[in-house]
């Protein structure tokens, strides 16, 4: 998790859109709450600030979803990766 952004870089672009990945039992609850959040995020103009904490957790209470702090914290870690990428992505298309 402490990679360069140059090595971020070059392991990306090594990946093709079919390339399979493996989820480790013990995190795939947080990836699925993760895919289940695109919706749930806060954005000022061409930022994304991130998950609306909120929001998710309101989300998690109405639909029942069985969640725990190590998932929470997980979830967290992957938001804040996203959220990242995408400003990132807006900003560069913004400046082509």
């Amino acid at each position: 998790m402490q990679a360069s952004e140059d090595r971020i870089e070059a392991e990306i672009a090594l990946l093709k859109p079919d390339d399979h990945f493996e989820v480790l039992p013990e995190n795939m609850a947080a990836i699925e709450w993760f895919i289940s959040t695109d919706d749930l995020y806060i954005w000022n103009g061409p930022v994304c600030v991130g998950l609306d904490v909120k929001a998710v957790r309101d989300d998690a209470i109405l639909s029942g979803r069985k969640t725990t702090p190590d998932d929470y914290n997980k979830l967290r870690l992957l938001g804040q990766v996203y959220a990242d990428e995408l400003t990132k992505k807006m900003l560069r298309a913004k400046h082509d």
